[in-house]
């Protein structure tokens, strides 16, 4: 299964990012993980009446309203073989990596269809969710117990909570603990690194938790977004910094030296929070060619002859592209027969026409066929207009650079599509693509812009802002800027071009200064930074936070 899975990896990830998010996957999902969780379960019990142990509780009870079955196997405990230990503690992801491996080739080889989602669905619930949490031995589940059995560490996620209230004891308030703990030889560094790292993980599960309740819901968002700050920020502080008051209060001469920590933690968290620091904005773009000397088609139609080749210089107005739109040319010819049309009836109406044009209908007649003969005129001077936009002209001279050159013979060119440019002189222009909220926060605060590009990353290259983003746009100017193609934005999946955000953004074009003798390739990858000046550190986090805010919650519920 393992070698399945890296061989398909691309495919399994890609499928994921399109279709875990849609309700069709949602439902799947709650529809399975009981049954799965109930051979997980299943899976526990029967471990432990292999051994002779007995399973005297099982249940249902919610989690995020989902009904989720249990069992009690803490009759392990009291198995004298620490692998029969370790195996009970894994039946239950061994039950459901088993299931995973059959849902794999399922997935692989099934039409598309309900069990070719089903079989997705398990596979990513049984396999990579039952890896990613159960296993996880920094959360209080299989993982975790499994990894005390087989390193022979009892109780290590209370006793490294108990060993750092001692060492902050010792260390801050010079108390010595009532009931030192003893550690044996070698766990020492278990009991450091444990209680931090599996309130970091808790940390990352709950915001990852929080951001998805937020795009469900931005009152959801809010809520879960509370209970977070509360259970992992305040309530840990709250009660350890109870702690410690105690200690101090129990012992004499400690209370002052408490008093003083205090006073001396709330100094440095004010100074900390209003220190001003340099307020940075670092996004990346893409070589951008300015607006004068990019090479687009102005008309759909297909290439018949390139004028020019690669790298040579033009002159302004010479022509560098012939299109050819056989549509466009019957619609030209068709109105200049109706306009010769027009004109003879035209002829007809006016004196000394077959119309006696000094009678009433005569008069009328001739002014209808005026006006009709100057609408198919104006007609055909737009369709003209259009068919002299066939011939793409340079609009400044100097060196014409066709990426593509090659593969432009005989290709159909849609109206607006960009297929090279005309290099001057002029310094390179970058175009960046920033959510609506952080250029917002950049609008008329920018004092300098620097730029490093892809190419020689270790040089920054001062530049200016040339043009604040009028409003925002539904499309990226390059695939590169995608998430997909390494870019900072998030695309939608449907979008096989990768140009349509799931968010508007908004487009900024930034210009190395003159003389900066760089020679920018057209696409290539560059990173623009926004020096917007000096800011506390508390306005930055506040601003920072109210960005996420905006970018991932839904604003609709």
């Amino acid at each position: 299964m393992l070698l399945l899975a890296i061989q398909h990896a691309p495919a399994l990830i890609a499928h994921g990012r399109q279709w875990l998010t849609t309700p069709r996957y949602a439902a799947l999902a709650v529809v399975l993980y009981v049954p799965i969780k109930l051979l997980h379960e299943l899976a526990h019990g029967l471990a432990v009446r292999r051994w002779g142990g007995k399973v005297h509780q099982a249940g249902i009870t919610l989690m995020l309203g989902l009904p989720v079955p249990w069992v009690d196997a803490s009759a392990a405990t009291a198995f004298t073989e620490r692998q029969q230990r370790i195996i009970v503690g894994a039946a239950g992801m061994m039950a459901e990596l088993a299931l995973a491996a059959v849902a794999l080739p399922l997935w692989l080889t099934l039409s598309d269809g309900l069990l070719r989602d089903a079989a997705f669905v398990t596979l990513f619930i049984a396999g990579v969710s039952t890896l990613l949490f159960n296993a996880n031995p920094l959360q209080r589940l299989d993982g975790y117990y499994i990894a005390t059995d087989a390193l022979d560490l009892p109780n290590l996620a209370p006793r490294s909570r108990q060993w750092w209230q001692d060492v902050l004891r010792r260390r801050l308030l010079r108390v010595p603990s009532a009931e030192p703990m003893v550690a044996a030889p070698g766990e020492a560094a278990w009991l450091a690194a444990y209680a931090p790292l599996a309130w970091l993980n808790s940390l990352v599960i709950a915001t990852l938790a929080v951001a998805w309740l937020g795009q469900l819901s931005l009152l959801l968002g809010l809520v879960g977004g509370a209970l977070l700050a509360w259970q992992m920020g305040l309530q840990p502080m709250i009660s350890l910094l109870g702690a410690l008051r105690r200690a101090a209060m129990l012992h004499q001469g400690t209370a002052r030296r408490w008093h003083r920590l205090l006073l001396a933690g709330g100094v440095l968290l004010v100074v900390v929070l209003l220190l001003p620091v340099p307020q940075r904005t670092r996004v990346q773009g893409v070589v951008w060619p300015p607006e004068q000397s990019q090479l687009r088609a102005d008309e759909d139609g297909f290439v018949t002859e390139l004028r020019v080749a690669d790298g040579s210089q033009v002159s302004p107005g010479e022509v560098v592209l012939q299109l050819a739109n056989p549509a466009l040319q019957t619609e030209l010819e068709r109105q200049a027969a109706r306009v010769t049309a027009f004109e003879a009836e035209l002829v007809q109406a006016l004196p000394g026409g077959m119309t006696e044009s000094n009678s009433p209908s005569g008069e009328g007649r001739a002014g209808d066929a005026r006006a009709e003969l100057a609408r198919a005129q104006a007609e055909l001077e737009r369709l003209v207009e259009r068919q002299a936009a066939l011939s793409v002209r340079a609009r400044i001279g100097g060196r014409v650079a066709l990426p593509q050159a090659a593969d432009l013979s005989e290709r159909y060119l849609r109206r607006g599509s960009l297929f090279g440019q005309v290099l001057d002189t002029t310094p390179p222009t970058i175009r960046v693509a920033l959510p609506e909220s952080e250029a917002n926060d950049l609008d008329g605060k920018v004092r300098s812009v620097s730029v490093r590009l892809a190419a020689s990353r270790e040089h920054a290259h001062e530049a200016k802002l040339l043009r604040d983003g009028a409003g925002a746009v539904a499309q990226l100017p390059s695939a590169a800027l995608s998430q997909r193609h390494g870019g900072p934005v998030p695309t939608d999946p449907q979008d096989k071009d990768d140009l349509k955000p799931v968010r508007p953004v908004v487009m900024l074009d930034v210009q190395l200064l003159a003389g900066s003798g760089v020679a920018a390739r057209l696409g290539e990858r560059a990173w623009a930074r926004f020096d917007a000046g000096y800011a506390p550190i508390a306005w930055q986090l506040a601003g920072s936070l109210r960005r996420e805010l905006l970018r991932r919650f839904n604003p609709q519920l």
